[in-house]
């Protein structure tokens, strides 16, 4: 079966974006980032530990998210789980305009999986 990981990047006016699942994302810095400026954001488990990332000449950023993959649901409670919010959001928000003011254009997102939230950020 081949593999489905790293997806081709999508290309836009202003940037382009690679979306990647946790096990891709070394290697992916390793041998596959561009010859230009880009930045990653990492989504990973409450649970979990970044993953290890290494640094190269035309990495700008390196922005760290932990919460789950969960929504919130009226009555429940999520014990040991930790919600996605609006700050969680405005701190993605802020990463980025900062650092497409200092000139990056490749975003690589990543998550656990390489669906869900990395998808949505």
């Amino acid at each position: 079966m081949p593999e489905i990981y790293p997806r081709k990047p999508w290309h836009g006016a202003h940037a382009s974006f690679v979306i990647l699942p946790r096990k891709q994302v070394f290697r992916w810095c390793r041998y596959k980032a561009p010859k230009e400026p880009f930045a990653i954001i990492s989504i990973f488990d409450s649970d979990k530990d970044a993953p290890a990332v290494p640094m190269n000449h035309w990495m700008q950023g390196f922005l760290k998210m932990q919460f789950d993959d969960i929504e919130p649901i009226d009555g429940c409670r999520y014990l040991d789980r930790v919600l996605f919010t609006e700050e969680m959001a405005k701190t993605i928000w802020d990463y980025v305009l900062d650092r497409t003011a200092a000139g990056v254009k490749m975003w690589a997102v990543h998550c656990e999986m390489g669906i869900c939230r990395s998808s949505a950020v």
